[in-house]
């Protein structure tokens, strides 16, 4: 997440003296999200749609490998990274084999 936008956000909903790591937690926070993922997914097929999501408390980086340096995901070592946290949405699913 775009630490200056979830801090507008924080601002605009009475958190703006929250420290960002408890901005991204709030559950208000979360169902703001969760609201703009129902609009944007209103505009695809079921399945091209987010089904769950997870919010990192930082910003992917160059420094730390997770982006390149033209700011593209590095797939393969993000989903490395955050395995445990990939495969915690997926526990419960019905769908999976």
């Amino acid at each position: 997440m775009d630490r200056d936008n979830v801090m507008t956000w924080a601002g605009r909903h009475g958190l703006a003296d929250s420290p960002y790591e408890d901005v991204l937690t709030n559950p208000e926070f979360r169902a703001s999200i969760s609201h703009a993922v129902e609009r944007a997914n209103a505009q695809l097929e079921h399945w091209e749609t987010v089904k769950r999501f997870a919010i990192l408390p930082h910003e992917l980086e160059v420094d730390d490998g997770g982006v390149t340096p033209s700011l593209k995901v590095r797939r393969s070592i993000v989903t490395k990274r955050y395995a445990a946290m990939i495969d915690s949405m997926y526990d419960n699913d019905p769908g999976a084999e």
